[in-house]
């Protein structure tokens, strides 16, 4: 997976998987289209973080910190952020995807993310 060249060590992980029947580009772009804003849960999430309506969607994240670390079309959309998260503001740092790769300040945390897709042979 991609990830792995920007988290080769890390402390916590945490997988989920999930079918769904439908074909693969169809899927990867609605991961690429991802719109939480119907979720009270992460409206008030974001709120509470100062964070505007904008980013519950992926250009808008990109827009305030999150980083796109790599992304291979059609199959997998990796993405990152550095900050303080236990601030209020969250101090996300902006970096690209090698500054990621390469930061190492204490006091920091890290977080990537990996969404991919692969093709069920039963569908065409």
């Amino acid at each position: 997976m991609q990830i792995d060249a920007f988290a080769p060590q890390y402390d916590f992980v945490e997988r989920h998987r999930i079918q769904i029947d439908a074909p693969v580009k169809r899927v990867y772009a609605a991961v690429r289209s991802l719109d939480l804003s119907d979720s009270a849960i992460m409206r008030t999430l974001f709120g509470l973080r100062g964070m505007p309506t904008e980013c519950l969607k992926l250009d808008g994240l990109l827009k305030r910190g999150f980083i796109l670390l790599d992304e291979v079309p059609d199959k997998e959309l990796v993405l990152g952020v550095t900050g303080r998260f236990w601030s209020l503001s969250g101090e996300l740092q902006s970096l690209d995807a090698e500054g990621f790769r390469s930061f190492n300040q204490h006091g920091y945390l890290q977080s990537s993310g990996t969404s991919s897709s692969r093709m069920n042979p039963r569908l065409k």
